[in-house]
């Protein structure tokens, strides 16, 4: 979990970690040595089949979250891996439906894209009874998060997905956790009139609140690529958009910024020579990449 051990760990895994993992490999303390070395690229590989070996024969273990955790969230397991991780996962959301624990199950299942529709369905079902459990639990972000950004809701899923979404921002809209939900929920294209102006009012208060913050490039690209903006809205986004630009105009993140922005035909004469100017500084900086 950290220098120097973890070096040294690595370095020794065929003589220190492969004979451990070969004698105590299913028991159920081993589940901390998968769920730390399940999140490191350089040894995940080398732990995908134990820790689904483990997941096996503790199928139904309440602890057996910190595994699936690490593991779903993976982007490199290959398709037989996926599969039983998945059915497994599911077999283990039918056990514990109703914890809150579940939240981090949910949140990497349902950010995979590769579920079968089948698998799909079941997960979005868990979430949604889920969030209509824990409503008015902060940790829900986690799961509104990957559940908004999936494309394959039906319309009743994605009504209810949002729905909850903005009474989760009801209650927590000045929370720093919001930049989690506001992106995907304003990303969606099949918000109503009413829903997208609630969303980019939540937006807009968040970024009032949350100005000089870089995660907030996430909620400005999203908020500046909705041509719904009435003009009050669209001049205060633009007006923030500005002011983060300034404060973060030498990052890398500004990237996504300055095309919504630059994109827009709604601005005036000061902002738009402004855009220009802080794009012209950023492709300067930046013109070998």
């Amino acid at each position: 979990d950290g220098s120097p051990w973890a070096t040294v760990a690595i370095e020794k895994w065929s003589d220190l970690v492969s004979p451990w993992l070969g004698r105590w490999g299913t028991r159920p303390e081993t589940r901390h040595l998968l769920y730390k070395g399940l999140r490191q690229d350089e040894v995940a590989p080398m732990l995908i089949q134990a820790a689904l070996g483990w997941l096996e024969v503790f199928p139904k273990e309440f602890e057996a979250s910190f595994v699936f955790a690490p593991l779903l969230g993976r982007q490199d397991l290959d398709t037989e891996a996926a599969a039983k991780g998945i059915e497994l996962a599911l077999a283990w959301m039918t056990e514990f439906p109703d914890t809150i624990e579940a939240s981090f199950v949910l949140r990497p299942l349902l950010g995979r894209q590769n579920l079968d529709t089948e698998a799909a369905a079941k997960a979005v079902e868990f979430a949604l009874a889920w969030l209509t459990k824990f409503p008015d639990e902060v940790e829900a972000e986690f799961v509104l998060h990957p559940l908004l950004g999936r494309k394959d809701l039906d319309t009743e899923a994605a009504a209810k997905a949002i729905a909850c979404a903005l009474a989760w921002l009801t209650e927590f809209p000045d929370t720093i956790e919001a930049d989690f939900v506001l992106p995907p929920l304003l990303g969606r294209q099949d918000l109503d009139t009413e829903e997208a102006a609630k969303a980019i009012e939540f937006a807009l208060a968040w970024l009032t609140k949350f100005p000089d913050i870089i995660e907030a490039e996430f909620v400005l690209y999203q908020l500046l690529g909705h041509q719904d903006l009435d003009a009050t809205a669209a001049a205060k986004a633009i007006e923030l958009a500005l002011a983060w630009l300034t404060k973060f105009s030498d990052t890398i993140e500004a990237q996504f910024v300055l095309p919504l922005l630059l994109g827009r035909q709604d601005l005036d004469t000061e902002a738009a020579a402004k855009a220009i100017e802080l794009a012209l500084a950023w492709l300067t900086k930046f013109s070998d990449t």
